[in-house]
């Protein structure tokens, strides 16, 4: 899977992603603004894995994949751990509990949940441990290195809760949090975040172009080493975060529910065709179907076309958040400017190959 994003370019950037700018500006312009009587703002609980059961479960399931990784073929091909974790498990954290929080009923009163974090600094470690691993290691899809990973966390976590309890766990455990946040669905424009969930989103998206980028040809290419990389994700990281602030300035002085639609797009965006290999590689292990993996199911322009798709959807949620959550007029014109430049950079990012 390290080669996946080896392809050619068929779709110039510039003009596909002047369209998906332009159509984000147009849901930013369009939506109108937030009714005179809004309702109250909501806080969510912490990490899901603050509850015991959960704890549990997921302490289990880190055991079991770092025991499969470990002990199991050598090859990322022939071990379900690489694509399962890597290469479905990190996508899919955003969009199943979001495909939830769709199908979910809000409330209709907006009330603080028990135990929601009022601060979850904390979890900017996490994260920046999580997208470090993905952009640095060296094969972070070699299942032995994977096992590693996982049972570093798991170990951490659990030491955690050991010696600060589950109130430190559910500040600082990265994975659940962004569960938790992704299946804010329509609550998300009444969304009260913690202190410092814009940190741990900006570290996310920042991480999610870094990622992204040192999969392209134009990258490879050059024979950049492990420090060029660190410098990528650091200066991906500080352009998130200078978005964050900005977005903080912008718009209702909360940045979190605007970066969290453009945090998701620019991972599950930036892994899209990796996914789908994915996918096919477990379907093709488990003997379900023919063997054999197509890298391009889609074709190389209609991958990047979903790509930039994703991307769009993003922009366009953020924009319309950002729009529930303002006045309308100039006053969201500069937040808005920052939702379109993030959109673009995601963008190209994607369709760099």
């Amino acid at each position: 899977m390290q080669d996946a994003d080896r392809a050619v370019a068929v779709l110039p950037v510039l003009p596909w992603v002047g369209a998906a700018v332009l159509a984000v500006l147009l849901v930013g312009l369009n939506v109108p603004p937030p009714p005179a009587g809004r309702r109250a703002l909501a806080r969510v609980p912490g990490s899901s894995a603050a509850r015991m059961p959960v704890a549990v479960a997921g302490l289990v399931a880190a055991a079991v994949v770092t025991a499969v990784a470990r002990f199991g073929p050598a090859s990322e091909l022939d071990n379900p751990v690489p694509a399962l974790v890597v290469g479905l498990g990190w996508p899919l954290l955003f969009v199943a509990p979001a495909a939830a929080g769709l199908l979910r009923r809000p409330p209709s009163r907006a009330t603080d949940a028990p135990g929601a974090p009022r601060d979850t600094r904390p979890a900017v470690v996490a994260a920046a441990a999580v997208v470090g691993y993905l952009c640095l290691a060296a094969h972070p899809a070699a299942p032995r290195s994977l096992a590693v990973a996982v049972a570093v966390y798991a170990v951490v976590m659990g030491a955690l809760w050991l010696a600060l309890g589950r109130d430190a766990v559910s500040r600082t455990e990265v994975l659940g949090l962004l569960t938790r946040w992704s299946a804010l669905g329509p609550r998300l424009v009444r969304w009260h975040p913690p202190r410092g969930a814009a940190a741990v989103l900006a570290v996310v998206l920042g991480g999610a172009w870094a990622e992204r980028a040192t999969r392209t040809l134009a990258w490879t290419d050059t024979g950049a080493g492990r420090i060029a990389e660190a410098g990528l994700l650091a200066g991906c990281v500080a352009a998130a975060g200078l978005a964050a602030v900005a977005l903080t300035s912008w718009s209702d002085g909360r940045a979190a529910p605007v970066l969290l639609p453009l945090a998701a797009a620019a991972v599950v965006a930036g892994v899209l065709r990796r996914a789908v290999i994915s996918a096919q590689l477990l379907w093709d292990q488990l003997g379900a179907g023919a063997p054999g993996v197509a890298t391009d199911p889609l074709g190389v322009a209609g991958g990047q076309a979903a790509a930039l798709a994703v991307a769009t959807v993003g922009g366009a949620l953020a924009t319309a958040v950002l729009a529930r959550r303002v006045p309308g007029g100039s006053v969201r014109l500069p937040g808005v400017a920052v939702v379109l430049a993030v959109t673009a950079v995601t963008g190209t990012v994607v369709l760099t190959v």
